[in-house]
This record gives structure tokens, sequence and C-alpha cells, in this order.
């Protein structure tokens, strides 16, 4: 029986989702970078807590060619396995455009030009950041839906950035302020992006970033990989079912 049609007829929708289900979590996989950047100037730790959700989410960090150093957060509007593909696209135009030497404050327009001319229609949410380390400043574009903390070094508490860009990809005349802040010795960065799916979405969102501020202060002393690490652990070990069904991906920055 195993040899015949009868059995490879009515295994191969097991054996299909089987192998689709696979395939997403290799894509899904592949968006993620594996190792920290070794900058000089700047510690850089992260993680990604993947919840029980496909989600879709795309980042990673670059070295220009002017000595500056940039990480951008892409993550498409729509989630599930149709966002990873987005996000899959996204990423090739992100990869072209870095080997292209493109500067960083040109990232953005240019890749918002390529996605609003691309046929698959998505919007994304983003979160862009160059540090000039020479000038000692750090500069931003971010869309709402990714807090960002920022905490100078002689305070003792994270402070949310103003953001409020427009969403990637949606129309060629969007317009994407540049914002700056400066960048010194010990000052630190905190990208946080989670996936939220519920009747309250805007309840939710502010629940878990009220969470994720807290447990970040507490660990601010730390470098930046042991500090997201512990928020990590915090968030596993927690019984909060919001925390745990949801996508978390925490990036935190220090300058040397």
């Amino acid at each position: 029986y195993t040899n015949s049609d009868s059995f490879h007829n009515e295994s191969l929708p097991t054996d299909l989702l089987s192998e689709i289900n696979n395939s997403i979590k290799i894509a899904e996989k592949n968006l993620l970078p594996t190792t920290a950047p070794i900058w000089d100037t700047i510690s850089v730790g992260f993680a990604h807590s993947k919840g029980l959700m496909i989600s879709g989410i795309y980042y990673d960090f670059f070295q220009h060619p002017d000595g500056s150093f940039s990480i951008l957060l892409i993550e498409p509007v729509n989630k599930g396995a149709d966002g990873i593909m987005y996000c899959a696209v996204a990423r090739g135009m992100v990869k072209s455009l870095i080997s292209d030497k493109t500067p960083p404050q040109e990232v953005i327009p240019r890749l918002n030009y390529l996605l609003a001319e691309d046929t698959v229609h998505e919007g994304f949410y983003f979160t862009h950041i160059y540090f000039h380390t020479e000038s000692d400043t750090l500069h931003y574009i971010s869309t709402d839906a990714s807090p960002i903390w920022y905490c100078p070094s002689d305070k003792n508490s994270p402070v949310p950035l103003t953001l409020g860009a427009p969403l990637l990809g949606t129309s060629h005349s969007s317009k994407f302020a540049i914002q700056t802040r400066p960048w010194n010795q010990g000052n630190r960065l905190i990208i946080c992006s989670y996936t939220v799916k519920s009747e309250e979405p805007e309840v939710d969102r502010e629940h878990i970033a009220n969470y994720l501020h807290k447990t970040l202060k507490e660990y601010l002393e730390q470098p930046p990989q042991a500090q997201i690490n512990g928020v990590l652990r915090r968030i596993k070990t927690s019984n909060d079912k919001l925390l745990l069904l949801n996508s978390i991906t925490l990036i935190s920055m220090q300058r040397n």
C-alpha cells in the first residue's frame, strides 16, 4: 500500500502542509540577523521572542563608507505568511541599496520609491537610525508602531522619542523628516517592535509598551545584550498571555 498511488494521494495534503510550514519557518528565520555587529564605538544587543504567531519582521545592521553605522527595521502592516513574503521583497531592495553605497540619509526615500513602484502594494512600519560617532549624533526616522526609547548617560529612565513618520511604500510623495539627538559616551537607545492581534489592539499595545519600559529600566545598568536577555527571560517566565502570544523584538545600543 505504501508504494501505491492511493497512499501518495492521501498523504500529499499533509506532506505539502508540512513542507509549506517548514519553508515559512526558514524564510522567517532568514529575515533576522544571527549575531550582533561588532562596532568599535557602539555596543549592540538584540533578541527576538517569536511568540505563537507568524508576524514577519526584517531588521539588519550596516556600516557605511562615510563611517556611520545604521539599523533598519521593517514590518509589514499585514501579518502572517504574506507578511514574510513582503519582508523578503523589502529585504532584497535594502540589500541592493546598501550594495550601491546609498548614503544613510537617502536610504528611506529611495526604499519608499522602490516599494511604491512594486506590484506588492503593501505598507510597512519601519524604524531607521544611523549614528555619526565623529559628530556625536544619531539621526532617526520611524513610524509610531515601534517605540524608541532614548536614555542619556546622566538619566536613569529611558524617554520615548517623537516619531510619526508615514508608512513606507504607500505613496511616492511621502516625506520623511529626519530627527537628531546627541549620541555621547554612555547614551543608550532601545528599539522595540511587537505584533498585536486582538479586539483592542491599542489597549494591548500600550500594555506591552508599559511592561517593556518598566522592565528595560530595571536592567538599564546592564550591558545591552545582558539587558535584552534579562527582559526576554522575564517575558518567557511571566503569566502574561499577551506577552507570550505576540512576537516581540528588542534591540539595545550603547555608545562606548
